[in-house]
C-alpha cells in the first residue's frame, strides 16, 4: 500500500499514524476512502468516527475475552492510541457466505463449488452461506493484495504452521463472538479481514490495525437478505457502485496490461450520502449504542464492573 509521512505522521490511503513515544502510536481515522487498492481516495463524512469507535467496540470485546489486542485507549472521538508491535505482513481473511472478491473469482471460473465444499454439479449463487467458513491470508504490504497459498503464507509472513493455526483459532474465536453479539442488529456478517502481530517471547496473537467495522467487513441487511436480495451494509456499497458504472473492468484490463490505474471517477452526491448514513446507522447497530463521545459502549461497561 502506498502512504505518504510527513514528519513523525504517516499518511495512509484512509488513516494518519502518528509516533507518539518508544511505544505508543496515535491511529486517527479519517473520512478518506479507497476501493480496489486504488490509490485515490474520497471523502466520506462521519467516517472517521464512526469507524474509530466501532473498532473501540470490538477491542473492548477483545479485552473481554482475555484475546491481546494493540488498543490502549480513546484519545478523541475519531482516535485511539495503540501499541507498537511489530505485524505480520499478512492478512487474514474468514468468509462465512459467497461475496465480493470470492464471488468475482468464482464468476471468472478461478474457483469452483467443490472447492467450498458444494456438492458436485451445485451452482452457487451470490448470497449462499458457505459450507464452512473459508480462511484466506493475502499479502499486507504490496500495492495490490494477493492471495496467497499456505505455503507462501508462511514464507512472506515469516511465521510457522504453528502461528498460522494460533491465528486462525483466534479470529475464529473473535468472529464466533462477534455473530452472537450482532444478533437482532438485523445485520449477517458476510466476512471480515484482520491483521495481527506475534509476541516474540510467548508466541501470543496480537490483534492490531482495526477489525470488524464497515470497512473491514461485510454486513447485509439480515430481511432483504432471507426475501432473496442483497443490501450492503458494508464498504462492498462503492465497489459495487464502481463496477456498475464500468470502472472496474477498465481497473482490471490496465493492470492486466501492466498499464497505470484508470483515474476513478469521483463519487456522485447520492453515493457519499448513503456512505455517511451507511457508516453511521451500521455503528449504532452494531454495537447497540448511539454514536456520542464518552459513551463506554457495551464491553466497555463490562469491563468497568
Amino acid at each position: 500500500m502506498k502512504v505518504r509521512q510527513t514528519a513523525d505522521v504517516i499518511h495512509g490511503k484512509q488513516k494518519d499514524i502518528a509516533l507518539i513515544s518508544a511505544r505508543r502510536l496515535e491511529f486517527k481515522f479519517t473520512d478518506r476512502t479507497t476501493v480496489f487498492d486504488v490509490n485515490q481516495p474520497f471523502m466520506i463524512p462521519q467516517k472517521g468516527i464512526a469507524l474509530a469507535q466501532t473498532n473501540r467496540h470490538w477491542f473492548e470485546m477483545a479485552m473481554y475475552l482475555g484475546i491481546d489486542s494493540h488498543f490502549v485507549r480513546m484519545s478523541g472521538p475519531d482516535s485511539m492510541v495503540v501499541s507498537r508491535e511489530n505485524p505480520v505482513p499478512l492478512e487474514f481473511i474468514t468468509r462465512y457466505y459467497v461475496d465480493g472478491n470470492l464471488w468475482r473469482r468464482i464468476q471468472s471460473g478461478e474457483v469452483k463449488g467443490t472447492d467450498l465444499g458444494f456438492p458436485n454439479g451445485y451452482e452457487v449463487k451470490r448470497g449462499d452461506k458457505l459450507p464452512k467458513p473459508v480462511f484466506e491470508v493475502t499479502t499486507k504490504r504490496e500495492d495490490v493484495d494477493r492471495l496467497l497459498t499456505e505455503e507462501e503464507a508462511l514464507k512472506v509472513g515469516g511465521i510457522s504452521e504453528m502461528d498460522l493455526r494460533n491465528i486462525r483459532q483466534v479470529i475464529m474465536e473473535l468472529d464466533e463472538r462477534l455473530h452472537e453479539t450482532i444478533k437482532g442488529s438485523g445485520l449477517i456478517h458476510f466476512d471480515g479481514k484482520k491483521e495481527v502481530a506475534l509476541r516474540r517471547k510467548t508466541g501470543r496473537v496480537v490483534i492490531v490495525d482495526s477489525f470488524g467495522n464497515a470497512d473491514e467487513d461485510r454486513y447485509v441487511e439480515e430481511d432483504d437478505y432471507n426475501a432473496g436480495r442483497i443490501v450492503e451494509r458494508s464498504k462492498e456499497l462503492f465497489r459495487r457502485h464502481y463496477i456498475d458504472i464500468g470502472y472496474y473492468d477498465r481497473l482490471m484490463q490496465a493492470r492486466a496490461q501492466g498499464l497505470a490505474d484508470p483515474r476513478m471517477p469521483k463519487p456522485t452526491k447520492e453515493l457519499v450520502i448513503a456512505g455517511t448514513n451507511m457508516y453511521m446507522d451500521t455503528y449504532e447497530r452494531l454495537t447497540g449504542s448511539t454514536l456520542r463521545v464518552g459513551n463506554p459502549g457495551f464491553f466497555g461497561s463490562m469491563l468497568r464492573h
